[in-house]
């Protein structure tokens, strides 16, 4: 049986097993058919290609692919709490909720009771709060739903009540970390957003450059759309009010959602629109980069 140029030209492709190599599966029926040549040509091809491989000196990887490659294998590379899962702890006369806790910090909620006081609830290494919901009040400012107040321990003489029962997010660093750059309270309703894309919008309240953790606020119109991203940093956010979609999952107030880096995120959407907290843990040089992320 006579074979054309182009009969023996695709053998190679179809013995390396590349994309297309068979589109219409025609070679392969040929092969099924018993045709010796054609077998013949395609094991010699795959045995060349086999010892090339072999006398080929390996090269290592870059060092950042490396990094993330052992962090997608160290833990999965979407985590998810939903409000009605995980274990809240009794802590005094709050409760708490863990969230995340990895070599760049941890994230929790706090349950306080009315009558309780916000300096109770700050351990070593917090930064600061969101309240998702319920009220404080002291110093001459009254905080509501989605307003961030720096973590008590911090500011000296901090003294601000429980109004109403409180679930706050609490972002900490390591617990050597260091104050952050934003002493004040920040109140969503009077401040100024930033667009960010069309519908979507942030208001940035807090960050440490030490500990290369930013805090901020996003809030996605009815129908926004967040486009498709990557991540070169742990990325992780909890709804405050409305919905999303992240991933293939709805999410709803206190829905708790993290991405390790080396990740991509498709696009997120909301139908009614939402606001949550959006926070950033850098990997910085002062910190271990060979220590992978931990999961809860």
């Amino acid at each position: 049986m006579t074979h054309t140029q182009a009969e023996l030209d695709s053998l190679a492709p179809f013995a390396l097993g590349l994309p297309d190599a068979d589109p219409g599966g025609a070679l392969a029926a040929h092969l099924a058919e018993g045709c010796e040549i054609c077998t013949a040509e395609v094991r010699e091809l795959r045995e060349t290609a086999t010892l090339l491989l072999l006398a080929t000196e390996p090269v290592p990887p870059p060092e950042a692919l490396s990094q993330r490659v052992l962090d997608r294998i160290a833990g999965k590379s979407f985590e998810f709490v939903l409000s009605n899962e995980g274990t809240w702890r009794p802590a005094g006369q709050f409760e708490t909720k863990v969230l995340y806790d990895g070599p760049l910090g941890g994230t929790s909620l706090i349950s306080l009771p009315t009558g309780s006081w916000l300096a109770d609830s700050y351990q070593p290494g917090h930064l600061g709060y969101v309240i998702l919901r319920g009220e404080l009040d002291g110093e001459g400012v009254r905080l509501n739903t989605a307003d961030f107040v720096p973590a008590a321990g911090k500011v000296p003489g901090r003294r601000m009540a429980v109004v109403m029962d409180t679930v706050l997010l609490a972002v900490a660093g390591a617990v050597e970390a260091e104050p952050l750059d934003s002493p004040r309270a920040v109140r969503a309703s009077k401040a100024a957003w930033t667009p960010m894309e069309p519908g979507v919008s942030a208001l940035p309240v807090a960050g440490s450059e030490a500990d290369g953790i930013e805090i901020s606020l996003l809030r996605l119109e009815p129908g926004a759309v967040v486009a498709k991203h990557r991540h070169d940093w742990v990325e992780e956010f909890c709804l405050i009010s409305g919905d999303c979609r992240c991933q293939g999952v709805e999410l709803g107030p206190e829905d708790y959602h993290r991405a390790v880096p080396g990740t991509s995120h498709d696009a997120t959407t909301s139908v009614g629109g939402c606001t949550m907290v959006y926070i950033i843990r850098k990997i910085t040089p002062n910190r271990d980069r060979n220590t992978s992320v931990s999961e809860r």
